[in-house]
């Protein structure tokens, strides 16, 4: 799964504490529209920018709104402990797209690894609204569970990949065993992941992918090119003293066991 940082410029400063008990699924309201759109919509109403922390176009890709540590801006009475996402679309009239579904499950996954048991919500079962409208599946989102794999190829997800990785490079779990590819981040996968050390000027595919999950909680890392260069350095070690770590930019088993969500 891939989040396109957008760099928006913010009205003010945002306003952190936000601590996500749920998810809040919006619709824009709009059937053609994109996050920069719904940044200066947000703007024109005088809030500090797009209220949401995700936005999904009709063709499934994802864009980062606010960080998820920011307080939100889209449901009344659960900005401070809800995580905002809004789909592309009027979904009183037209049904959202399968890549926008797809995409949808993959960043709910992706979020509960950070945010264990946390309940999903359509924005009218928490305030006086139609969104995210008639044709959106709401009950089939809410159904919606993880499914891991038992197999040591067939998981998907974004620590599946991690999984894949470390078997590819030959890193295996304390008792010498090849990982499960479940995408279940679990003491197996920590213990492959503290074998693997990653520091400044790495070049390689570990290196991609703590970028690209860097980026998924909010340190902006940049290009996703797989090279530990200096902004990769700072978000590392900004990670690193918000989990009251060693800010020493070197990604070794504590750091890996705060990326994991463990």
């Amino acid at each position: 799964m891939r989040i396109i940082e957008m760099n928006l410029t913010w009205k003010g400063q945002l306003l952190g504490g936000n601590v996500p008990t749920c998810i809040v699924v919006h619709n824009a309201d709009a059937k053609i529209c994109s996050v920069q759109e719904v940044h200066q919509w947000h703007l024109g109403n005088g809030w500090t920018g797009i209220g949401y922390h995700y936005f999904i176009r009709k063709d499934g890709s994802i864009y980062r709104g606010r960080p998820e540590w920011a307080q939100g801006a889209h449901a009344l009475g659960y900005n401070t402990k809800s995580i905002g996402i809004c789909l592309e679309g009027k979904f009183m009239v037209e049904v959202p797209t399968q890549e926008q579904l797809n995409s949808l499950k993959d960043l709910i996954t992706d979020i509960r690894s950070r945010y264990k048991d946390i309940h999903v919500y359509g924005h009218k079962e928490l305030n006086n609204t139609d969104c995210p409208g008639i044709y959106f599946p709401l009950s089939d989102i809410k159904a919606f569970k993880n499914n891991p794999q038992t197999s040591t190829t067939g998981g998907t997800g974004v620590f599946a990949e991690l999984q894949a990785l470390l078997n590819n490079a030959g890193y295996r779990d304390d008792n010498e065993k090849v990982l499960t590819i479940d995408n279940i981040p679990g003491q197996c996968t920590l213990s492959a992941c503290a074998k693997c050390i990653v520091k400044y000027n790495a070049n390689n595919a570990f290196v991609k992918w703590i970028q690209n999950r860097l980026n998924s909680v909010g340190y902006t890392c940049g290009i996703v090119d797989g090279i530990f260069g200096k902004m990769t350095l700072v978000a590392v070690q900004r990670f690193q003293r918000d989990k009251s770590l060693v800010a020493d930019g070197i990604v070794g088993q504590n750091t890996w066991k705060k990326l994991l969500g463990l």
